[in-house]
């Protein structure tokens, strides 16, 4: 005699399997339900972190390590790198040498010594730059006036004086000294035609 066998719900011969299909079926879609949920919010975790990439050289104005690193301070950190610091120091001395400065705007006056003689100087000066017309000058005495062009500034002034009435052309070597008085040349500094010491008015 055959020997035949029933499942666990007692069922005819033959299905004794099926209930071991519909379990092996239910898992499977179950399996399959958990990662159709699971894989919307793997991909989305995914394009945040590819979002946000760590700062470039080209974006910061350093190294891509410069990047990591500031990626990496907490905040109110500083990463230690500078700005261009602006015009340099010799640009400015460059302009410097290009005006009058400003402590020698002024009128000045003084006695200028030429050989055996002497006689009051008085020396009229404004701002300005270099090749502009920056005062005027004249000498009562001698019933002579000049205009002042400027040919160049910082620490020693040199200005061409130009003769409006009577003496004659010259340029003149003008140094302010620590005492606020002012050197005053005429000619030149080696063999001068003119020296004198003004003191502002």
């Amino acid at each position: 005699m055959e020997t035949q066998f029933y499942g666990p719900d007692g069922g005819e011969p033959g299905r004794a399997s099926g209930w071991k299909v519909r379990l092996e079926l239910a898992t499977a879609v179950v399996t399959l339900a958990t990662a159709l949920i699971g894989l919307p919010l793997f991909l989305h975790n995914r394009a945040s972190s590819e979002a946000q990439p760590l700062p470039s050289a080209s974006a910061t104005g350093g190294t891509a390590a410069d990047g990591e690193r500031g990626a990496n301070l907490e905040p109110g950190k500083s990463t230690g790198v500078t700005e261009d610091a602006g015009p340099s120091s010799a640009a400015d001395a460059v302009a410097a040498q290009l005006r009058l400065p400003e402590e020698y705007i002024g009128t000045w006056r003084g006695i200028g010594t030429q050989g055996s003689q002497k006689y009051l100087t008085i020396v009229r000066l404004r701002g300005g730059e270099a090749g502009e017309e920056v005062g005027d000058s004249s000498y009562p005495p001698l019933d002579c006036t000049g205009k002042l062009t400027l040919i160049s500034g910082g620490d020693d002034v040199v200005i061409r004086e130009e003769a409006t009435v009577g003496c004659q052309d010259i340029d003149l070597h003008l140094s302010l000294n620590a005492d606020g008085t002012l050197d005053y040349v005429a000619g030149e500094p080696d063999s001068p035609t003119v020296v004198g010491k003004l003191i502002a008015e």
